[in-house]
């Protein structure tokens, strides 16, 4: 969709220009999570897509934290707890940015 308000800047950006850029975000969706917590640093609500590797180093900061921020790994994994961001499901994914973006 065209709209003003989003950038899709994927392929389009140096890491450091990316950095940059999550850092003044209001709102981010991330793959993984280093330039989610860009995003983190400038104040962003973020969502992170994870592919699951380390899983157990992705959770979700605690509620009362102040940190927005949501991870997402995808239902399929392998023996080694690695997935495809194209395996997660997108509906719990867009239900969180309704509930928790849309809304305020």
């Amino acid at each position: 969709a065209n709209c003003p308000n989003i950038l899709n800047l994927v392929n389009k950006t140096t890491l450091i220009e990316a950095m940059q850029i999550a850092a003044g975000a209001t709102y981010a969706v991330c793959s993984d999570t280093s330039l989610m917590h860009c995003a983190l640093l400038g104040g962003a609500n973020t969502v992170s897509l994870s592919c699951g590797r380390a899983k157990d180093l992705f959770v979700n900061y605690p509620a009362d934290s102040g940190v927005r921020q949501k991870v997402f790994l995808p239902s399929v994994r392998d023996a080694q707890g690695v997935g495809r961001i194209e395996d997660i499901a997108w509906q719990p994914v867009w239900q969180y940015i309704e509930e928790h973006w849309l809304k305020s």
